[in-house]
């Protein structure tokens, strides 16, 4: 049975199921619990919620192989889930572009809608050219 709520950290096993929850995105913008945040996720996208909208930074892989390494002490993790972890980057990136198109009256959307976009295609053709993320294992 999954652990709902708990995140990665407490996932049931560190293989890329869908067996595992997430109980919510983990970034800077959600300071509560919402049931809508809670759900079946594959274990390893909490890594790339806890980057999300910091995807173009210049120290995004060494915070995520901070998140690794903070992760494998309390649990294994193999390179070859940890080597999922751009995909799950690019994953979130594209379906928060998704949700920026479909709510345009948002300030999100009226603030960062283009350059967001334009940042998408930089780093998904980075992800392409096996460019992205090259140094997490």
């Amino acid at each position: 049975m999954p652990h709902l709520g708990r995140g990665v950290l407490f996932g049931p096993t560190s293989k890329l199921t869908s067996d595992g929850s997430f109980g919510l995105p983990m970034h800077r913008k959600n300071t509560h619990r919402r049931p809508e945040h809670s759900g079946f996720s594959w274990l390893l996208y909490d890594a790339a919620t806890a980057v999300s909208f910091m995807e173009e930074q210049p120290d995004l892989e060494t915070l995520l192989t901070n998140w690794v390494e903070g992760y494998r002490e309390v649990r294994e993790l193999p390179v070859e889930d940890v080597r999922m972890i751009p995909t799950f980057v690019q994953l979130r990136r594209i379906m928060i572009m998704g949700w920026i198109a479909s709510h345009p009256k948002t300030d999100l959307a009226r603030d960062t809608g283009g350059p967001y976009t334009e940042g998408s295609v930089r780093l998904a053709q980075a992800y392409l050219d096996g460019r992205f993320l090259t140094g997490l294992d």
